[in-house]
């Protein structure tokens, strides 16, 4: 043993003391192909065996020839052998395959493989197609000029990447989608779309149309309906569905009949003024609304804390003998309402309080809720002899019908603020969290107007019309205020939006509650989208309307 491992050190001692570097690591070479002991034929192991040698040794050639062609000088045998242990870790392995069995490749891999049966899975629309990355340091319109692609450039790239897929096996393609557990919505990819369109070959070479039905809807939805390979569930609901009857039925199209009168909410009605659906689905099936966790305060918690600082704040004002804000007192305004907010806020955490108080009371570079508030009575110059600070408003009321006669509601609401103005006029402010409402018919501030006007006439016996009616939009910093129509035309505005309030009763009392969108942005966002049967609605329209074109 002292002989062989004598031996050893003298054909490694050039390791240590060779004058060039490519000389010292050549030696390691030659002493390991001197030596080496290669496995027979028998061994299980032989094969890795072999290729880590292979990667060891070319490693060390490698090296060894690097350090000639560019640095020769002598190294550290320490750090020569730290060298030689980090170039053999780098070495890395394919695994070895065959030529048969199951194969995971990537979508961008698959792509240059030769396969008989192919399994695209994950086709979820978080994932086809991927979704570009967005630059950071620059303007889409500044790299669109430097010939940056498209977002539509990239969408063509991944469906052209996606036919490539659905044609790359040779004999069978399936195609699969996931779905979360509980009530999270995974959407299938829009690229199983192209597989719809696929073309097939026949025995005879000829290439046609798909005949046969691939996928579950096609099954049901194309005419005549085939049940064979249908899950027990999904045989159940089309059992169900064909009971149903003809999507042209009232009742699939949002009319439910007559319901009793009762009591109405102004706000309530002016959801059905945004879509009937979406008052029928909250109000009636009683759905409720899906809420998204939001760092701070809630937009309810935010709403309730801006009326309860107005009413109190207006509330001292009055009971200080003051009466309109004007120009002169308005910094005392703005002063009063500061020292009235900041109590309030101690009591929130300092992220929430700082957020808050520059929302209500502003900054150095614009002004708060508080002052813009205050700014608009300012801008009215008009003298304020009352003011009535979340008016509650539960009584029963005469609308105006048209040309028949008054109909009489029960009306339930808080109007945000009622001013009686110094020549019995009313001035009806409504506050806003975010925007002003953009439906064509809102009806919660003319109707607050409407029924504040009977309600103190038949108080003192004198008349009071509405002359001025107000949305303050705490959510605009651009425009506050809204006002409900021109000065000369508030009182028929009041009068219209009563009448349209009636009108609206009268339909959620007869049972119509068609999908029908005052705006159709408003389906982007609707929290009621998986109850909706606007499609169906739309898609019988759609018929109706091809029969009286072709009539």
């Amino acid at each position: 043993a002292a002989d062989a491992a004598a031996a050893a050190r003298a054909e490694l001692l050039p390791f240590r003391d060779a004058i060039a570097a490519s000389d010292q690591v050549r030696t390691l070479a030659a002493f390991l192909r001197r030596h080496e002991r290669r496995p027979g034929a028998d061994d299980p192991w032989g094969a890795r065996h072999l290729r880590a040698r292979a990667a060891t040794l070319g490693a060390l050639d490698a090296l060894g020839d690097a350090y000639q062609r560019h640095d020769d000088d002598h190294r550290d045998p320490a750090a020569l052998a730290a060298t030689v242990h980090h170039c053999i870790e780098r070495q890395t392995f394919a695994p070895r395959r065959g030529s048969v069995g199951v194969q995971l490749v990537d979508s961008v891999a698959a792509r240059f493989g030769d396969f008989d049966h192919v399994h695209l899975v994950g086709l979820v629309d978080a994932e086809w197609p991927a979704r570009p990355a967005r630059n950071i340091f620059y303007t889409s319109g500044l790299l669109k000029e430097l010939g940056w692609p498209s977002e539509q450039e990239h969408w063509r790239a991944e469906q052209a990447g996606f036919r490539d897929l659905l044609r790359l096996p040779a004999r069978t393609l399936s195609l699969s989608a996931f779905q979360f557990e509980g009530d999270a919505v995974m959407a299938v990819s829009p690229m199983v779309e192209d597989a719809r369109r696929l073309p097939i070959v026949v025995d005879d070479g000829v290439v046609g149309e798909p005949a046969a039905r691939v996928f579950t809807d096609e099954l049901m939805a194309v005419d005549p309906v085939v049940t064979d390979g249908l899950s027990a569930e999904a045989a159940a609901w089309l059992a169900e569905r064909q009971a149903r009857g003809s999507i042209r039925d009232a009742r699939y199209q949002g009319e439910v009949g007559p319901l009793p009168p009762r009591e109405y909410r102004v706000s309530q009605v002016d959801r059905f003024v945004q879509c009937p659906f979406k008052y029928f689905a909250s109000y009636v099936l009683g759905v409720s609304e899906e809420t998204e966790e939001e760092a701070g305060l809630s937009p309810r918690e935010r709403g309730t804390l801006l009326h309860q600082l107005f009413e109190r704040f207006y509330t001292e004002w009055q009971r200080d003998g003051r009466t309109a804000i004007t120009s002169a007192t308005l910094p005392e305004a703005v002063r009063a309402f500061e020292q009235i907010a900041i109590a309030a806020l101690s009591t929130l955490p300092p992220a929430d309080r700082a957020l808050e108080s520059t929302r209500l009371l502003g900054s150095a570079v614009g002004r708060g809720v508080a002052e813009r508030v205050f700014q608009m009575e300012c801008d009215a110059g008009r003298g304020v002899t009352r003011r009535f600070l979340e008016q509650s408003i539960t009584q029963t009321f005469d609308f105006p019908a048209g040309f028949g006669p008054p109909r009489r509601i029960a009306v339930r609401g808080k109007a945000d603020r009622i001013d009686v103005l110094d020549d019995g006029s009313l001035r009806v402010i409504d506050y806003k969290l975010s925007a002003a409402p953009k439906e064509k018919g809102a009806v919660q501030l003319p109707v607050y107007g409407y029924c504040a006007q009977q309600q103190l006439e038949a108080e003192d016996a004198a008349p009071h019309p509405v002359s001025a009616a107000y949305y303050v939009s705490f959510g605009d910093d651009q425009h506050t205020v809204h006002p409900l129509a021109p000065a000369a035309h508030v009182a028929s505005a009041v009068e219209a939006g009563a009448a349209a309030f009636a009108r609206h009763v009268a339909s959620i009392e007869a049972g119509h509650f068609r999908p029908a969108p005052d705006s159709p942005k408003l389906c982007g966002w609707c929290e009621y989208a998986l109850v909706c049967r606007k499609e169906v609605v739309d898609e019988a329209k759609s018929e109706d309307e091809d029969a009286a074109g072709s009539v």
